[in-house]
């Protein structure tokens, strides 16, 4: 994230007051994307300002990303202003941090392709953590004051189940990435999980699996896989249904080790993980039990792709969503807002066992 040390904090610092004046022009497009500003000599008649105070506004400006100099040629509006091609992605925690609220594998993917967002979507995308609609929040005034200011063209939510509480209302182009309770009545772009349950469904009867466990980061998550591979053959007892949520991972190695400590007729022969978060505990235990994978347990586990390389292991069946695509399709949403403010579109990415996962 770029920090603007140009900001005005002097009682006679006027020139914020003129940057605003230029930049709204820009924004309603009197000023459009590539066109050149009149001299410095007719923008201070026009603003009745001195040359310093018009120099220290288009320094604003500049760093912004709303203009540009060319040498000798002039002061010209950028070809993609940041009103139009400048994205904010949020999240409510930050890297490194565990346990509620903490930080996930979903969230680091999203982060890594944003970080891809000038050459895959030729775009910006800036990165803040630690944004929460709270007066006390710094992150959070920030982007209020972008918004304000029409520094930024859209934001996209990730963990957005809060955004329907926010004060005031959201009243700014926005997505939401992965709610996990999407609104209808809310831009969103999240994943089928029931396109996942069915391809893993598919994957277990293929491997001539029938005693299948199921862990997920919530109980009922775990419920609605067991439901789902029970109506293609399967058994997943009620038993074999463990949740644990992603954010206390360490929880699972006891889970699955119990689960395979069961005589080998009654433990399961296959294993589908719905977070990938869980998948480095549990493939502990696996090893711990001394069991083979796949022979002794078919292991289907979610990740996402781009995907970390964590706890890869060749013989587990990886299956998730494409980030690239949520990411791409959450763009294409907010680009619509752009041209049609009370436009609502949702949008569920399918899974796939197609993917690319890094060894």
């Amino acid at each position: 994230m770029k920090t603007l040390s140009l900001s005005p904090k002097r009682s006679d610092a006027r020139y914020g007051d003129i940057a605003d004046k230029i930049r709204a022009e820009i924004v309603c497009g009197k000023w459009t994307p590539g066109s050149k500003l009149p001299t410095w000599d007719v923008l201070c008649d026009l603003y009745a300002v001195g040359r310093p105070t018009l120099t220290r506004a288009l320094a604003l400006l500049k760093a912004e990303g709303f203009i540009s100099a060319k040498t000798t040629r002039g002061t010209f509006v950028t070809e993609n202003p940041p009103n139009q091609n400048r994205y904010i992605l949020i999240f409510p925690s930050e890297p490194g941090l565990h346990g509620a609220g903490g930080w996930n594998l979903f969230w680091e993917s999203i982060a890594m392709q944003a970080l891809s967002a000038q050459e895959n979507y030729h775009c910006q995308i800036d990165i803040r953590f630690h944004v929460t609609p709270h007066a006390d929040c710094p992150a959070y005034a920030e982007l209020l004051e972008d918004m304000q200011k029409h520094r930024i063209a859209g934001v996209l939510v990730v963990n957005g189940d809060q955004l329907t509480n926010w004060e005031p209302p959201f009243p700014f182009p926005h997505v939401l990435l992965f709610a996990s309770n999407p609104n209808p009545n809310l831009p969103s772009v999240g994943v089928n999980w029931n396109s996942f349950h069915k391809v893993a469904a598919r994957i277990m009867m293929e491997g001539k699996r029938r005693r299948v466990a199921v862990l997920a980061g919530e109980q009922h998550l775990a419920n609605l896989a067991g439901d789902e591979l029970v109506k293609s053959g399967l058994s997943v007892p009620e038993c074999f249904r463990l949740s644990m949520p992603g954010t206390y991972a360490e929880g699972a190695y006891n889970l699955v080790r119990l689960l395979l400590s069961l005589p080998k007729m009654e433990r399961p022969d296959g294993l589908l993980v719905c977070d990938d978060n869980l998948l480095p505990e549990t493939l502990s235990a696996v090893m711990t039990a001394r069991l083979s994978i796949p022979d002794d347990l078919l292991v289907v586990a979610h990740g996402n792709s781009p995907a970390s390389p964590r706890a890869a292991i060749p013989a587990v069946r990886r299956l998730g969503f494409d980030v690239h695509d949520i990411l791409r399709n959450a763009l294409h949403i907010l680009q619509a807002q752009q041209k049609k403010p009370k436009s609502i579109q949702s949008i569920a990415v399918n899974a796939s066992d197609r993917l690319s996962f890094p060894l």
